[in-house]
This record gives C-alpha cells, sequence and structure tokens, in this order.
C-alpha cells in the first residue's frame, strides 16, 4: 500500500499527471493463442527419387516399439503433416490417415503400411523420401526422431490402443475415439434429451480414481491438485484469510463486494464450517448469482440488447437468460434449446433465432460459433481453407459440420472460389451417436446436431465448461487459451480435468454444484502469492500449470462499478441491466456491442484504463456520489473516518501504519471546511410545470386546498391506477448527493386513497417511491425503482413527503419530469423539489476514497 501512502500524504491532484502503472499490477498476463505453422502436405504414388536424400533412420528397439501410443504419438502426426490432402471421403488417391481403420486400408496404390515391415511400407518410403515426391509435398520433411517413431510402432505390429485409454474428458484423445464399435446404430430419436443423458453415463468409463496425498484436502479437487505438487517435490502453500476469502467469494458468485455488515459478520463468525456455509448462501441468491454470470453469457451468445448499432446479429436472449440461470436449469438442457428450435421449454418461453443459416457465412459462422463457446475448439479459420494453426481441421471436415445448421450440404467454397462439391453432414468428433443417420430436414439435423453436441460421450462438451469455470475462479484454465481445445494438447492436470467432466455430467450438468465444488476446495482458497501464481505463454503452450496460488484477476466493469456502488452506499441497478457504452465502461472492458462471440474478456493493463481512471469525469463523480464520502466528512473522529473507508472498500481494517497515515493526511485537509452546513429548498413546480414541459393525464388546479402560492393540483375522482405528470422539461432539476426530494400533499378525508406514489424521470422512469399499499405495479418493490416509505399520511391535512435522493437512485441525477399517481379516492398537490443539505464531502475525504478505489487491492481479486 506504499502508493496508496504517497497519494493520501500529497492528494489526489499531485497524481493527476502521473502513470497508473503504479497503480496496477505489472505482471498482468496477456492471454493469446498459440501459432503453430505447418504446411501443406499430400502423398502422391510417383516415380522415386534418388534415395541420396533420403532421411537417414535409426536402428529399431522393438523393447521402445511397444510402448509408442497410436492414439497419443502416432495419429496425432499423421492428422498434422497429412492431414491436409489426405482426410475424408475426397482424400487425395483415397488415403485417409485420420483414422486407423481408413489408413489400414489404404489407398487407390494399396496398403499405406505392412504390419511389421515399416521398411516395406510405401508410407515410410514416401515420408522419408524413398519414393517421389517426398511426403508432406511442399512442406518440411518429417524430421529423423518422427521417421523413427512410425518405423517403430509399425515395426512393434501397428497397434491401435484408442479402445484401452480412457475417452479424456480433456479432448486430446484422437477423435477416432471408437473406431471399433461394431454395436448396431441406435435410433433414439424418440428419447428425450434426459433419457438420452442417463443412458450414454451409464456406459461411460470410470472416472480417473482420486488420488492419496498427504497434503490436507478439503475436496477431490485438492488431492489431484496436491498429487502434482507431491510429484515434483512442491510445499503446501497456505490458505488466504478470511478478510481475503469473503471479499474473493462476493466477487466471485454475486459480482459485487460485500457490505461492511457482512464483511465483519462474517470475519467475526468462529465456526469452522462457515466458508462453506457462505457459499451456499451466496449462491442460494438468485438474483444477485444471474447479474454476476449475464455479462458473459450475454458477449458469448452474441446477445443483442438496446445498445447495438446496425443490424443486430442476434436476438435479445437477456430474458431467456435470466430465467434459466435463476433457476440453474441443466447446462446440456439449455445449449440444447438454443440449437434445436423444437426442443422443450419447461417455461412454454422458447429462443427463437439463434441459430442463423439464410445463407453461406451465416450457416457457417453459426457452426463456428458453436464449436468455440460449447465445444471450445477453435474452428473459423477452417471455413474458407484448411486450418493454418490446427492440422485437426481441415476444411471439409469442418464444412461437413456446418452441414448440419443449413438445410441442404454445404458448398466447399475455399478462398471464395466455388469448388462445386458440397459437405454431407459429419460430426466434429467420432463418439457413437455420431453414426446415426442424418435427416434431410434442416429441423432434424438442428435436433440430431444438438443431441451430439450435449452427448455426455462428446469429449469436449462438458470439458469445456468445466474448464471455463475453473479459469473464472482460478484465473488460469486447466486448457489454455480456453477457446482453443486441440487433439495435441492435454489438459496441465488431465486427471483432474477428466474427473470435473464427469462429476458434472454425473450431476446432471449442474452448474452451481460444479461452482461449489471449486469454490470448497482448498485449492480456491488459497493465499495469493506472486512467486507463486502461474503464468500462460503463448510461446509455451505446453508449460505446466500447479496451481499453488491463485492468479491474480481484474474485476470486469460490472464487478468494478457495482462494487462502488455497494460501497458508498448508492443502490444503484446492476450494470448488466444498463445498455449504455461510456468513456469508463469501454476502458474497464465492457465492449460498446455484441455482434461477435468472446468469451474473455482482455485482462491487461491498458493506456486508456489508466488514463480514465485517473483523469476520467465519470469515474471521479463516483467517487463522491454516494452516501459514504458524505457521511464520513460529517465525522469528527479521523480514525473512524480511516476505518471505515478500508472496511467499505476492501473489506478489512486498516493496518496501524495505513491508519497513521490516513489520519495524518485527513487532519489538515478536513480542518480548512470549518462552513456550517445549511439548508435551502428549491421549488421546481409550484402553481403551474416548469415552462416547456411536456403535460399528460387530467390535471386540475384549484384554489382550495393550498399549501403554497395560489393554486394545487388534482384529478377526478375515479377508481384503481391514474396519474398526471410532466417530462421532458427544459428547466432540469439537479440533485447533489444528500439532497432530499420533496413534494406537499393532501388527502381528501372523504374519498381516502389506498396508495400514493411519486416517479421521477431521468431519462426513464425507474426512480419511484409510494406510500400506503402496493397495488401500482410498477418497477421491482425495494429497490429504487419502487421503494416503500411508510404508510400514507394523515387525511385532512397538509404534509410534506420528503424523500431521500440515495433511495431512489437521484443522487447527483437530473430530473426532467415528475409523475404524480394515486390509487383510488382523491389526492392534492401542491409545491415540490428538492432540499439541498449543501452536505458537500469534503476534498480530502474524496482523496481518501479515490486512492483506495484505484488501487490494486481495490481493482483486483487475490
Amino acid at each position: 500500500m506504499v502508493t496508496l501512502l504517497k497519494i493520501m500524504l500529497f492528494g489526489r491532484s499531485h497524481f493527476k499527471s502521473k502513470s497508473l502503472l503504479s497503480f496496477t499490477p505489472l505482471g498482468s498476463l496477456a492471454l493469446g493463442l498459440s501459432v503453430v505453422l505447418v504446411g501443406v502436405v499430400g502423398i502422391r504414388q510417383l516415380a522415386a527419387e534418388p534415395t541420396s536424400n533420403a532421411i537417414t533412420i535409426r536402428p529399431l528397439d522393438l523393447e521402445e516399439a511397444k510402448t509408442i501410443s497410436y492414439s497419443k504419438q502416432i495419429h496425432p502426426m499423421l492428422v498434422e503433416k497429412c492431414g491436409d490432402c489426405h482426410a475424408g471421403a475426397k482424400a487425395s488417391s483415397g488415403l485417409d490417415v485420420t483414422s486407423f481403420n481408413a489408413l489400414m486400408k489404404g489407398g487407390k496404390h494399396g496398403p499405406a503400411l505392412i504390419v511389421g515391415k515399416p521398411d516395406e511400407s510405401s508410407l515410410v518410403a514416401y515420408v522419408r523420401g524413398l519414393k517421389k515426391p517426398r511426403m508432406p509435398m511442399g512442406d518440411d520433411p518429417l524430421t529423423v526422431d518422427q521417421v523413427h517413431l512410425l518405423r517403430e510402432w509399425i515395426a512393434a505390429g501397428a497397434h491401435n490402443d484408442t479402445d484401452t485409454q480412457k475417452l479424456n474428458a480433456a479432448g486430446y484423445v484422437p477423435l477416432d475415439a471408437h473406431p471399433q464399435d461394431t454395436r448396431p446404430v441406435e435410433d433414439e430419436s424418440g428419447l428425450t434429451l434426459q433419457q438420452i443423458r442417463a443412458k450414454h453415463i451409464a456406459r461411460l468409463p470410470a472416472p480417473p480414481r482420486v488420488p492419496k496425498v498427504k497434503a490436507p484436502v478439503f475436496n477431490p479437487i485438492d488431492a489431484f491438485i496436491a498429487a502434482q505438487w507431491a510429484a515434483h517435490k512442491m510445499t503446501v502453500p497456505t490458505l488466504c484469510d478470511d478478510a481475503t476469502f469473503v471479499r474473493r467469494v462476493y466477487l466471485d458468485v454475486i459480482g459485487t463486494i460485500p457490505t461492511v455488515a457482512e464483511a465483519q459478520a462474517f470475519i467475526a463468525d468462529k465456526t469452522p464450517a462457515k466458508r462453506a456455509k457462505l457459499i451456499d448462501r451466496l449462491l442460494a441468491r438468485d438474483d444477485d448469482y444471474t447479474a454476476n454470470w449475464m455479462p458473459w453469457w450475454e458477449e458469448a451468445l452474441t446477445s443483442n440488447g438496446k445498445h447495438q448499432g446496425g443490424v443486430g446479429t442476434r436476438p435479445d436472449l437477456g430474458p431467456w437468460l435470466t430465467e434459466n440461470l435463476k433457476k440453474n436449469r441443466p447446462y446440456d438442457e439449455m445449449v440444447a434449446e438454443l440449437i434445436d428450435p423444437n426442443f422443450a421449454a419447461p417455461s412454454g418461453k422458447k429462443v427463437t433465432s439463434w441459430i442463423r443459416n439464410e445463407n453461406h457465412v451465416d450457416t457457417i459462422q453459426t457452426a463456428a460459433n458453436v464449436a468455440q463457446v460449447f465445444e471450445g475448439t477453435a474452428l473459423k479459420c477452417a471455413s474458407c481453407h484448411n486450418h493454418f494453426l490446427n492440422k485437426e481441421w481441415p476444411q471439409k471436415k469442418f464444412l461437413s459440420f456446418a452441414s448440419y445448421f443449413s438445410p441442404t450440404d454445404v458448398e466447399v467454397i475455399r478462398c471464395e472460389v466455388h469448388e462445386g462439391e458440397f459437405m454431407k453432414p459429419s460430426f466434429i468428433f467420432n463418439q457413437p451417436a455420431a453414426r446415426q443417420p442424418v435427416p434431410k430436414d434442416l429441423n432434424g439435423r438442428l435436433k440430431l446436431v444438438a443431441r451430439l453436441i450435449v452427448d455426455p460421450e462428446n469429449p469436449r462438451f462438458a470439458a469445456s465448461i468445466v474448464n471455463r469455470l475453473w479459469k473464472r475462479y482460478l484465473g488460469l484454465g486447466l486448457v489454455e487459451p480456453a477457446d482453443d481445445f486441440r487433439a495435441d494438447r492435454k489438459a496441465t492436470n488431465p486427471e483432474l480435468m477428466a474427473w470435473l467432466a464427469d462429476d458434472f455430467m454425473r450431476h446432471k450438468y449442474d452448474l452451481k454444484h460444479t461452482i461449489s465444488l471449486i469454490l470448497n476446495s482448498r485449492t480456491y482458497q488459497l493465499r495469493y502469492n506472486p512467486k507463486l501464481a502461474d503464468t500462460f505463454n503463448v510461446g509455451k503452450p505446453d508449460l505446466p500449470r500447479y496451481y499453488r496460488s491463485p492468479a491474480l484477476r481484474r474485476l470486469t466493469a460490472e464487478q468494478l462499478l457495482d462494487s462502488i456502488n455497494v460501497a458508498i452506499g448508492n443502490p444503484a441497478p446492476r450494470l448488466y441491466l444498463n445498455d449504455a457504452s461510456t468513456a469508463l465502461t469501454r476502458a474497464l472492458g465492457k465492449p460498446a456491442t455484441r455482434n461477435d462471440v468472446s468469451t474473455n474478456r482482455p485482462d491487461d493493463v491498458a493506456v486508456v484504463q489508466a488514463l480514465e481512471l485517473l483523469n476520467g469525469e465519470e469515474f471521479n463523480n463516483r467517487v463522491g456520489a454516494g452516501k459514504l464520502a458524505t457521511d464520513l466528512s460529517q465525522e469528527k473522529d479521523l480514525n473512524k473516518v480511516v476505518t471505515t473507508a478500508y472496511w467499505s472498500l476492501l473489506s478489512r481494517p486498516p493496518t496501524p501504519a495505513e491508519l497513521g497515515a490516513g489520519v495524518q493526511f485527513l487532519t489538515q485537509g478536513m480542518a480548512q471546511n470549518t462552513a456550517p452546513n445549511q439548508s435551502w429548498a428549491q421549488v421546481w413546480i409550484e402553481d403551474q410545470p416548469p415552462t416547456g414541459a411536456r403535460v399528460q393525464g387530467n390535471w386540475e388546479w384549484v384554489e382550495n386546498p393550498v399549501k403554497v402560492g395560489k393554486k394545487s393540483h388534482t384529478e377526478p375522482v375515479a377508481t384503481g391506477a391514474r396519474q398526471h405528470y410532466f417530462a421532458d422539461t427544459p428547466q432540469r432539476l439537479k440533485v447533489q448527493p444528500g439532497d432530499t426530494l420533496f413534494a406537499w400533499v393532501y388527502l381528501d378525508p372523504a374519498t381516502m386513497p389506498r396508495e400514493i406514489m411519486l416517479q421521477w424521470n431521468t431519462g426513464d422512469w425507474d426512480h419511484r417511491a409510494y406510500w400506503g399499499e402496493n397495488l401500482i405495479p410498477f418497477g421491482t418493490d425495494g429497490d429504487e425503482t419502487r421503494i416503500r416509505l411508510g404508510d400514507l399520511p394523515a387525511a385532512g391535512q397538509w404534509v410534506r413527503l420528503e424523500i431521500p435522493a440515495a433511495k431512489v437512485g437521484l443522487a447527483g441525477k437530473e430530473i426532467n419530469g415528475l409523475s404524480f399517481d394515486i390509487y383510488d379516492g382523491r389526492v392534492y398537490w401542491d409545491a415540490a423539489g428538492v432540499i439541498h443539505n449543501n452536505l458537500q464531502p469534503q476534498e480530502a475525504v474524496v482523496d481518501m476514497l479515490w486512492a483506495l478505489m484505484a488501487h490494486p487491492e481495490f481493482q483486483y481479486i487475490k
């Protein structure tokens, strides 16, 4: 906190021209995609070339040869080096190297290999250069080690070990995971998704056994992690303290920091299971849990909101997502409904138009988005040519997958050239259910592909989402990048990945179950230690990660700004509900639009972010806009001022050094302001609406009863809800923090209303207070959109209604309209406006709060 102490000693303005690098960790991680450049390959039966250029060979070791794995070594090598031309139904020379059975079958010119005789196998002859042209043609030749590996595998019998390998949930077992499955193709079209789920889960291989370890564990996750520590003789790291945990888990589950009362109550609690109980309580806060997840889901699914410019690419999925996340609907059912237009929706409200297939581009984009979001697999590069970075995905293989999303088979268009070849639907993974016949109609295709995607035997569906959960709460995934699962790159802890995916499926794709499992693990609850924290290097993607410390994670724009509202006592709606884009929200990483799939916002420090936090008007205005700054400015005990600020923003008390520095800084600044506070009322409406306002409703101006001026206003007696109001006035009412709104009211004792309500307009009408019964159904009862402030006032006399501006979310706002609402009876209204209390927060207090909000301890989860 050295930087913080400097700011508190010199004031915020002293640092206005400084770089924010001092506020942000220098070790921020930049995630990216690993680039592996490979070329185009091919094998053709042509004349032999001189043997002088042949790749040299080493003597065979038949004992060593027995250890070579087709699934982990030979298959990935052949797919990478030869799969560009030798894959699928139209493989060059009829030789398909992407599955074991096809390889053994050979091509138009006979067998590719002779079991037990590597040097008589044509495949070896071509890759060595003994036959012309050397393969892969036009690309770098195989290395001496690769040729040796291939020869030893053939010499040892060319065994296929796929069936002996457990289907690894991390997705790095080859895609022909069931090549010798001889069971009859089952027609499952008449089964429900839940029936298929139970049936396929029952035939999954057993998950990895939970290892026995000496290190302390809270659940099986810790055993898999600790086993790696033990294997590398690593010491066991320590747990975080309660103050760190309560802040971390609040932000991770509900997206805001705890209130002072919540943090202090948790830290004071001495019961042993308090962390587990807190996790349960937070996960049960369905509205807040949903609010924290909504930005991720809306960006991943390109949900269009009101902010979208131009033509939206997808429907507004906000209401559908809110409903499903709040009820914690099984993940496989949510995904199936997004893809299958006829999937049964429990509420009857179906999501429509997420799958787009109006033309070739829409179809390709849809297929790539589905693979990226739900399979963690990057296929976009294979849409118009073979994937340059991952030979696992030739273009035709991807287009065969895309045909599921089209009413007709998709044409091969290579770099804008129409080749006249149309690809029949074929799934990207070789699970047993993928052998079912493909319907010809679009709805049938979408139903089948939806079931194949969420199939428990799909190696990447469950794995990709548990990896995303792990990344969300630990900072780095078990597979990185999370959108680029690859056949040749295993998870950093493959046994844990397989176990988590299996557990997720066996618990019926319950997201909250897996989230709870992760949060309750000792691994999640470890103390942040920058010396132990893992990193991800795009140049060395296979470097191990041991999770001895959580990774530092920057708060999202929503988490940061919602947490500021919690800290300063501003009961504003959650930021995700506001589609407006500002310089501050963009600087903090919230995208201005959602036209492209995004599953991971940038987490690195940017110059624009630093400038907005230092000099941006919006961020600086927020600091002093709430109740906290005003209250602290009135507090005479400076120790209490500093202590309250730390608890409010950092969920902990200050250290003795921080307390001393804070008091020293405040002593001079607070003493400079000795002027007494004064209050004065600004009347906005009295004998007529403000000039230029748009007036609506049945206004009746009367001369009796009157409180202020010459007239009051009412409307004819009637039953039920009614209102009269004005809006869009150029004479806007500016409300400052600490102000109180007011309106004079007279209830007719002869015709009593059952409810009265005031509504203020700031561009919307979501600021309301009411008295009496809860009958007028605007807003959400209990928050600033409809808050009850008491019983009906006394009848037959003038009463001044007073409404603290902060309670209805109007502190620091400009009002352009006011509505007078009643239910039954008659009510007279007179002067209304705002009482300016002049309780302006002192600059020294605002400077201290700004320093705390700009500090990494507030800006990051650690």
